[in-house]
């Protein structure tokens, strides 16, 4: 039995983190009953015994109960543990979802390639296409990404322990700090981002927001744990009602209706943009795209990047907004008027002011 569950538990950490309390529920619907002790002493043996050229057992993150356990690929001359946990966490998690389908959700399909070919010819991607097979336009990307390994495994640490942080980063003409929950770490539009709560210095939630990662200029863990209650139901509440990830005072969210040209509809409706959408004909031929969330900078922007190819049918604030921008937008062209900062645009009726 135990050697089954030493087995059991090596295929889990090959999968992606593990702690004791979600190896302990697998281990059940597995039809295996022991105790979280058990579990424990399990992955000291393993760690103690397990044999790999490539791969070691390593805690990742957390501390007590907490901790975190995952199966790494070990780190090279010259390579920090930092780094070699953080790539290891890049190429897991920030796959997008094609490529899951086709290498599995894991790095399984990874670790098994590796061992069919040659070290040195082991090249990009879940795969064994030759490198150079598959060019990235890094469209949108960072280009020289500054963000600092043990930044983000300390904000791993932090999620995984429910502790408070301080954050240090520029904001528009001035360097911030402030006190932060950290939720989730989000990657969106070529960006990490980390999702969470502001706080004030009395403690109480000031709202939930977003912050560019590679932004941070100091990060520090505190011992002060958030525990998050209603606050989770209101993080995954936000995150779906809104259209990308940025903030906006109204949060209501409204059914938004948008005709498309046919080539730009075809495009869309092959993507995820909002969980809510939905695409359709209607009987003369027309294209339409529906979805329910709040309008916001980014929306408008999205909108935007479509020119004539797509227009705003409802809501009638949305359709008043875009034509107040587009107003604004060929004034400053007729005008020879400057760019405006980004957190003067949030209303469309002080754009400029």
């Amino acid at each position: 039995m135990k050697v089954q569950r030493i087995l059991l538990i090596q295929q889990f950490l090959k999968l992606g983190p593990e702690t004791i309390d979600s190896i302990h529920q697998k281990l059940k619907k597995n039809g295996i009953q022991c105790s979280k002790r058990s579990v424990y002493r399990d992955l000291l043996s393993l760690e103690e015994h397990f044999e790999d050229q490539r791969m070691e057992l390593k805690v990742v993150d957390g501390e007590f109960n907490r901790k975190k356990w995952l199966i790494v690929r070990k780190k090279t001359d010259g390579q920090t543990k930092e780094e070699t946990y953080f790539k290891t966490f890049i190429a897991e998690h920030l796959k997008p979802d094609w490529m899951k389908k086709l290498t599995g959700n894991t790095l399984d399909t990874l670790l098994r390639s590796d061992y069919t070919i040659k070290a040195n010819e082991f090249h990009t991607l879940a795969s064994n296409l030759p490198i150079g097979s598959i060019l990235h336009s890094g469209w949108g990307e960072l280009q020289e990404p500054v963000m600092n390994p043990q930044f983000m495994r300390n904000i791993l640490w932090a999620i995984t322990n429910k502790k408070v942080i301080v954050i240090r980063q520029p904001l528009h003409h001035e360097v911030i700090t402030y006190r932060f929950a950290p939720y989730r770490v989000l990657y969106h539009r070529g960006t990490m981002q980390l999702c969470g709560w502001e706080l004030d210095p009395k403690n109480r939630n000031k709202g939930f927001t977003t912050r560019e990662i590679d932004l941070f200029e100091h990060l520090e863990i505190t011992n002060q744990r958030f525990l998050p209650k209603g606050e989770l139901r209101e993080a995954k509440q936000l995150l779906t009602s809104r259209f990308g990830i940025h903030d906006t005072e109204d949060k209501k969210t409204v059914k938004i209706k948008l005709e498309l040209g046919e080539g730009p509809a075809r495009f869309l409706m092959r993507r995820n943009w909002h969980p809510t959408q939905k695409f359709y004909q209607d009987k003369q031929g027309r294209w339409f795209m529906e979805m329910k969330c709040a309008i916001s900078i980014e929306l408008t922007g999205w909108l935007f990047s479509w020119v004539e190819h797509l227009k705003v049918v409802q809501p009638v604030a949305l359709r008043k907004q875009m034509q107040q921008r587009a107003e604004y937008i060929a004034q400053m062209y007729r005008k020879d008027l400057p760019a405006v900062n980004p957190h003067n645009t949030n209303d469309p009726d002080l754009i400029g002011s």
